[in-house]
């Protein structure tokens, strides 16, 4: 994948050779579209646009504690973008999986990402 600077400078070479690429280069030029997502990290919201585009979550393996933790960060997502049914399906996830091995895990996780109904 290119990095901003390298699709940038591209553009810049294409733009000097005008023969090459005709009205291609005004595409080239235009800057890339940056969005910064407050307190997302990259899983999470990647199964966060899974779900926007499928209407379905890809679900880990149950009661495993990193994959649990995943879909509370998920799920916190969920509750920022007032997503109800990703809330449920977080929810019903996130109750089939806890167990007595990755309870106090999830409960200081909950504690700690300010989830006080999953406690």
């Amino acid at each position: 994948m290119k990095s901003k600077q390298e699709i940038e400078e591209e553009g810049q070479a294409l733009s000097q050779n005008e023969g090459i690429c005709g009205n291609v280069k005004l595409c080239c030029l235009q800057p890339l579209l940056e969005v910064t997502i407050q307190e997302a990290e990259a899983q999470p919201f990647e199964v966060l646009m899974q779900f926007l585009y499928t209407d379905k979550i890809k679900y880990p393996r149950k009661g495993h504690v990193q994959d649990v933790l995943l879909i509370m960060d998920v799920y916190k997502l969920a509750l920022n973008f007032k997503l109800s049914r990703l809330e449920q399906l977080c929810l019903q996830y996130i109750e089939a999986s806890v167990d007595l091995q990755n309870v106090l895990i999830v409960c200081e996780n909950a504690n700690k990402l300010q989830l006080d109904q999953l406690k």
